[in-house]
């Protein structure tokens, strides 16, 4: 399976940690800082790394692991759903009840799991 992180902290290493520990391929690692992201993936691996959300829209993806602060997993969520990419989320998918039915809906719209 090829894998994005977005989300270089500590829980990001945990979730790294497994992805390798299992045999798969860590294709991309989203970070907040380009400088970040690169040494994340240096350490773990990764193939392709950056700051760019749009950079999950690729073939080359099967699944994203958000690993950020939960005021930031909405929209690193969101973006994974309409690139039609499985969801594997760090605490809450989002912070208030608007943005989980948008979320739900963008789900069932593309199929998503």
């Amino acid at each position: 399976m090829n894998v994005a992180i977005v989300g270089t902290g500590f829980i990001a290493s945990v979730h790294a940690k497994v992805i390798k520990g299992l045999g798969h391929n860590l294709e991309l690692v989203i970070g907040r800082t380009e400088e970040g992201a690169g040494r994340f993936a240096k350490q773990w691996k990764g193939k392709k790394y950056g700051r760019d959300l749009e950079a999950l829209n690729s073939d080359r993806i099967d699944v994203v692991h958000i690993c950020t602060p939960p005021a930031l997993h909405f929209l690193a969520v969101k973006k994974s759903i309409e690139y039609g990419k499985h969801v594997l989320c760090e605490k809450p998918l989002c912070l208030d009840e608007e943005e989980a039915l948008e979320l739900v809906k963008l789900s069932k719209d593309k199929d998503i799991h």
